[in-house]
């Protein structure tokens, strides 16, 4: 009988069967649950001797991982769970909208695991952004990231809004809102419209907080568009916001012309004399001078009502104080084809003028008082 010396001098198939006969198996360690048997034998990745096999599990790799944000109207908060596999010192970095952000930097141990806080600021209020965080160490860059979606908390910024504005013939008033969205000392607000600026006093006001403020622009012209715009300034900052809205100014209210009542200057009864002086029925001297300057300044208004003022026709006529009369003063025919051409150049008086020593009748003058509130009644 041939003796056997060793397993190795066994015949496969004996070995194939040794567990049935009673033949030791090669066991896998205990604590190797990547090995398993195989026909008696352990294997591992190509291994077939779990004691060529190497069981010590592979060390973790460095990581970072975004666990939670946060976010203000100008900065996200990253707070990252940070892994390192070698240990030293590390930081954070975190970008986000071109701005960056390093966190402290830290010392850790191989294997260990802690949390790191890093914020990226000078971000815009509402805004979503893709921020990145990288792990980092003293020598190495960019071991390992992760990344994110945060968008920045909405707070409303400084504003002004012009909400309402009136008008009369010669002014205009603005309402606004203001916001400020820090706050501080020293605020106020200009309003412009055409020519005329107006300035609020100095004012102070909370972060976050809203104000109403009515500015009024004076010397303004009748049946007159403007532009208006109101500014926000700060003492330390100037200009921090404007807003813009067009205003016209009303016509200025005109009564009629009146013979029975005072139009102005002169009484009734002297507006009354005169009046009978044009029909004939009183003398010459019952004419007050006071009426017919009346007269002119009615003419002045009419003619603003309607957005013009007095024409001289380029330097043919007298200006409005210049075809007033003064007391025993004679009305001459240039003042007189004066306030014909004022009337007519807005409505058709279909009287012509009158030459130098021509005689202006009561008709004339009745008359063009007639056609001065055809046009009133039509404003």
């Amino acid at each position: 009988m041939e003796i056997v010396k060793s397993f190795d001098d066994l015949p496969e198939s004996l070995l194939e069967a040794a567990p049935l006969a009673g033949l030791p198996r090669q066991s896998c360690p205990a604590d190797s649950s990547d090995c398993s048997t195989d026909g008696g034998t352990c294997s591992r990745d190509g291994c077939t001797d779990c004691t060529d096999c190497d069981d010590t599990p592979e060390p973790e790799p460095s990581s970072i991982s975004i666990i939670s944000y946060s976010s203000t109207d100008s900065s996200i908060t990253l707070s990252c769970s940070v892994h390192t596999r070698w240990g030293g010192t590390v930081l954070v970095t975190a970008a986000a909208g071109g701005k960056t952000g390093t966190s402290s930097r830290v010392t850790m141990s191989a294997g260990q695991t802690r949390t790191l806080t890093v914020t990226v600021s000078g971000l815009e209020s509402g805004t979503g952004y893709s921020v990145t965080a990288t792990l980092n160490s003293t020598e190495a860059s960019n071991i390992a990231s992760d990344s994110a979606y945060v968008t920045t908390e909405y707070v409303e910024p400084t504003s002004i809004t012009i909400t309402s504005t009136s008008t009369t013939s010669s002014s205009a008033s603005v309402t606004c809102s203001i916001h400020v969205r820090y706050g501080g000392s020293g605020i106020y607000v200009r309003l412009q419209v055409g020519s005329v600026q107006v300035e609020s006093s100095r004012f102070s006001m909370s972060a976050n907080s809203d104000r109403t403020i009515t500015l009024t622009a004076g010397g303004l012209s009748p049946s007159t568009s403007y532009e208006a715009t109101a500014i926000l300034l700060t003492e330390s900052a100037g200009q921090v916001a404007e807003d813009t809205a067009y205003v016209t100014t009303t016509r200025p209210p005109v009564s009629l012309w009146s013979w029975t009542s005072s139009n102005g200057s002169a009484s009734a009864s002297q507006t009354q004399n005169v009046y009978m002086v044009l029909q004939g029925s009183r003398p010459a001297d019952s004419f007050s001078y006071l009426v017919w300057n009346d007269l002119i300044d009615k003419v002045v208004d009419m003619r603003q009502a309607v957005g013009y003022s007095w024409t001289t026709d380029t330097g043919k006529y007298p200006s409005a104080s210049g075809c007033k009369v003064s007391a025993g003063e004679a009305m001459s025919a240039l003042k007189y084809n004066a306030l014909k051409t004022n009337i007519g150049s807005i409505r058709s008086t279909g009287i012509p003028d009158v030459s130098p020593g021509d005689e202006i009748t009561g008709y004339m003058l009745i008359h063009l008082t007639d056609v001065l509130n055809d046009i009133i009644s039509d404003l």
